[in-house]
């Protein structure tokens, strides 16, 4: 798998295949996602389960920069806030994520 990272950032759409799912909160608030969430490395598009980042706390993520642009980060901390109740967010694409309230 090639991930392809944006250089600018992009024209709206309104092609629900061609839209991203962003999270976005303050720290700690709003953003936590289930252990078993699929990442890809942005430079390899190797698979990792988020859990896995967490326990071996090395890895890069995709993060938004200035101007909107999703660009490859070191994590700058790894936190495990243990369980919690989960909800199940479905686009109208149908693709799915795993989200704390």
């Amino acid at each position: 798998m090639t991930v392809t990272l944006p250089t600018a950032k992009s024209k709206p759409t309104t092609d629900l295949a061609k839209q991203s799912i962003l999270i976005y909160g303050a720290p700690k608030l709003g953003k936590c996602l289930a252990g078993d969430t699929v990442l890809y490395d942005p430079t390899t598009g190797q698979p990792t389960a988020l859990k896995d980042l967490v326990t071996n706390q090395e890895g890069e993520v995709l993060t938004m920069g200035m101007a909107g642009v999703i660009k490859p980060a070191q994590p700058s901390n790894y936190i495990d806030n243990g369980e919690a109740a989960l909800f199940r967010v479905t686009t109208q694409s149908g693709r799915t994520i795993d989200a704390t309230a």
